[in-house]
């Protein structure tokens, strides 16, 4: 019978964003590259105190970059984190020579007919 009706079925979970432990999709990289610098920083610090100074200031830096993201992700949307993401990759402006109409047609040869 449905295939006389044409009724099609729509899955949006397929389309749904990834949601891990309350950190959803774009905001899974905002979250490792937080838990990268909060190792590095550990690994300075475990170095000189010891430990368990160490693990402790471990678990309070990996806590603070999964609240810092948790954050983030009240402030903007997805596709607003998405837009500032993109936008630092774009360059500010644009460096061009000015010339004029005449110099533009003898560097481009231009053949009027």
């Amino acid at each position: 019978m449905d295939k006389d009706n044409n009724v099609h079925r729509v899955w949006r979970a397929l389309d749904a964003e990834t949601c891990n432990f309350g950190i959803r999709g774009r905001y899974l990289i905002l979250f490792l590259i937080l838990t990268v610098v909060a190792v590095i920083f550990t690994a300075i610090i475990w170095a000189f105190t010891g430990s368990l100074i160490g693990m402790i200031i471990g678990a309070l830096a990996v806590t603070a970059a999964y609240i810092a993201v948790q954050i983030t992700q009240g402030l903007m949307t997805s596709r607003e984190f998405e837009r500032k993401l993109s936008c630092m990759r774009l360059s500010k402006y644009l460096k061009l020579q000015l010339n004029s109409l005449e110099r533009y047609i003898q560097q481009n040869k231009i053949e009027w007919k």
